[in-house]
């Protein structure tokens, strides 16, 4: 039987539903307006948590809807996979149609939002890009 020489421990690896985790947290949730849950709450959207957890968890699952085109079945596997909720498609279907004015609200924030001043890439024009119809030559 062989001996090892050295120990090895094991390489732990991220599952691709910890990354996505990471950038949801790091990268969408701070672009969104303070108030976006609490708003949920006042809309009446999200009263109690039938499955989900908050309402971010709420639009995670809408934008992944809107931005995979699901159809609602893979819709409510692919949230228990992730774990993100343990509600039925149908169940699903019910949260999108009572999310309507906060969703509405929430792109109007986010339309209404000033972005920072970023100045547009410049590209010089050489003359030889220009060049005149052939009924004019």
């Amino acid at each position: 039987m062989p001996v090892r020489s050295h120990h090895t421990l094991p390489t732990t690896s991220l599952q691709a539903a910890d990354l996505l985790d990471d950038a949801w947290t790091t990268e969408l949730l701070p672009r969104l307006p303070a108030n976006f849950q609490t708003k949920a709450h006042e809309l009446q959207v999200f009263q109690r948590a039938r499955g989900l957890a908050s309402p971010s968890d709420l639009l995670r699952g809408l934008l992944a809807y809107a931005l995979h085109g699901f159809s609602s079945r893979a819709w409510g596997a692919w949230a228990v996979l992730i774990g993100l909720a343990t509600i039925s498609d149908r169940a699903w279907c019910g949260w999108l149609r009572r999310a309507s004015p906060w969703l509405l609200w929430l792109v109007g924030e986010l339309l209404a939002a000033e972005l920072p001043a970023t100045p547009l890439p410049t590209r010089q024009l050489g003359a030889s890009c220009w060049s005149m119809p052939h009924a004019y030559r």
